[in-house]
């Protein structure tokens, strides 16, 4: 999450939220990623250009491979209108988010502005848009714990890229953004900022967690003064040690890092080029979305931003009339499919599942919509009915078959077990697990795949998936997993930790969702 400090130009990130007449959806894609925005054409090629070339610099920086799960797990971007814009689909403060990116079983989605000023300048906007993108590139291809210091620091390092000539990208720009925060008289102690996970952040620390992590990391990585100690303290992480503890092992004396720090920021700052020959960079598709798609977009984006069934309730009858107008389009009919099941309205939301699958039947996301609903309706059944649970997962098993590589349709077959009270098939356990790894840094998809390694007396294996939600930067300072992998930790035994681990809500009565 890109929080922000810059309070100079706060007066221009409102500016955006006004009615003047906006550009035609469109559409732009690579198999890195979708941008949907309402902007010209030539402003969502170059964003998707950009972001795409950055992207390629970020792997061949970093040596990552290409990510899992093909077409249904690319990040989906939405440009909305300014910072405003940003806010009004954030759930959670909304007073210092400038873009935020989540991980869901359904696919990873980031918001981000179009632009920050009323004059479309968009070099602000770029740094927002690689902040969030450097997470998603980072986080959710990995089970790698970063602390919030190290994660916000590698999206700063990374976010001021810059596309210099010849098509090479320059990586570690210096961040002016942050500069009075960098070079202040009060700059947090390297230990301090080694151990702010699972604290309550006031403005100032919040602020230093941003700065003073660029400025650790940009030394680590680009000052070329302690070659390997980056590699060496993320290692120790890995391996399940404190991060303050990690960090004095791999950088040794934490004050003598601390002066090497204040002298650091007061130099010239290194960068590196990836020069254009090293960078494997796609094509961008750009396309114009229908009447119907466009029409439909509002409503999809609050999907997308995770609304609530309260929320869905106020605007499926708008959704509603959208796909009656737009009977033929599939896409419109599984989006209120969505907002149907999303409003609780099961029988409506298969109905309009269907009917999205009579126009394309391999339509991915309706298929699973429709197991979805099929399956909350078994939960809701009372008696239980086993039949329903089985109709449930026939058609959980067809979208599984549409893609075996999309995690949501394997995340269900398990839970579908979960909630009809049946012990899971070993292949449905086996299925979660490979969810994890297609969307590692979703936590409800890692709590369900450490309730079944507890279930198989795999103390190790659930230590393991419940690490990085322990550990994640944005959960909230009395994060229950950090207290349950605490005891696990302290060698509690596979009884203790899986009582402890109903008592914290981790684990226990979990349906669909």
């Amino acid at each position: 999450m890109r929080a922000l400090i810059r309070r100079v130009v706060l007066g221009f990130f409102l500016i955006g939220m006004g009615t003047a007449a906006r550009a035609e959806w469109l559409e732009a894609s690579t198999s890195h990623f979708v941008v949907y925005g309402n902007v010209p054409p030539r402003k969502i090629t170059a964003f998707a250009d950009k972001l795409e070339r950055f992207g390629a610099a970020v792997r061949y920086l970093f040596e990552l491979p290409e990510p899992e799960g093909g077409a249904s797990n690319r990040v989906i971007i939405y440009l909305v209108s300014g910072i405003g814009g940003v806010q009004r689909y954030y759930r959670g403060r909304t007073d210092d988010v400038a873009g935020f990116y989540r991980n869901r079983p359904e696919g990873p989605v980031i918001f981000t502005p179009d632009s920050v000023d009323s004059s479309g300048s968009s070099s602000v906007a770029d740094e927002i848009l690689f902040h969030e993108f450097t997470h998603h590139m980072l986080l959710s291809n990995s089970a790698a714990i970063y602390p919030g210091w190290l994660s916000e620091g590698l999206a700063e390092v990374l976010g001021t890229a810059m596309f210099v000539e010849k098509g090479a990208v320059r990586l570690g720009a210096p961040l002016n953004s942050r500069a009075s925060a960098i070079l202040t008289d009060s700059p947090m102690r390297v230990r301090d900022l080694l151990d702010l996970d699972g604290r309550d952040l006031n403005t100032s620390q919040l602020s230093q967690k941003y700065a003073r992590g660029w400025l650790l990391t940009h030394y680590l990585l680009l000052s070329g003064k302690r070659a390997g100690q980056y590699r060496a303290y993320y290692e120790l992480l890995a391996k399940g040690v404190k991060s303050v503890d990690a960090g004095a092992q791999a950088f040794g004396d934490l004050r003598e890092l601390d002066r090497d720090l204040n002298r650091y920021r007061s130099t010239g700052f290194n960068s590196v080029v990836i020069p254009a020959d090293r960078l494997t960079a796609e094509p961008v598709v750009t396309r114009a979305l229908s009447r119907g798609e466009a029409a439909m977009m509002p409503h999809w984006l609050s999907l997308a931003a995770g609304l609530d069934d309260a929320e869905a309730r106020k605007i499926v009858t708008g959704a509603r009339k959208i796909a009656a107008e737009h009977p033929t389009e599939a896409w419109v009919q599984r989006v209120a499919a969505e907002l149907e099941y999303r409003a609780g309205n099961l029988a409506e939301a298969e109905a309009a599942a269907d009917r999205a699958l009579a126009i394309d039947p391999k339509n991915l996301m309706a298929m699973t919509t429709k197991a979805r609903a099929q399956l909350l309706r078994a939960i809701k059944a009372e008696p239980r009915d086993r039949a329903l649970f089985t109709q449930a997962r026939s058609t959980i098993v067809k979208a599984n078959r549409l893609d075996p590589d999309f995690a949501l349709p394997l995340v269900l077959f398990y839970t579908s077990f979960r909630a009809s009270g049946e012990p899971a098939r070993p292949n449905a356990v086996d299925g979660l697990l490979r969810a994890v790894e297609l969307a590692p840094r979703s936590d409800s998809v890692r709590l369900l795949a450490f309730g079944a390694l507890l279930d198989r007396d795999d103390l190790p294996g659930a230590r393991r998936m419940l690490a990085p939600v322990a550990f994640s930067p944005h959960a909230r300072a009395d994060n229950p997993a950090r207290t349950v992998l605490a005891q696990i930790d302290d060698g509690a035994d596979l009884a203790t930790v899986r009582a402890a681990a109903v008592h914290a809500k981790l684990i226990g009565n979990q349906g669909n969702d």
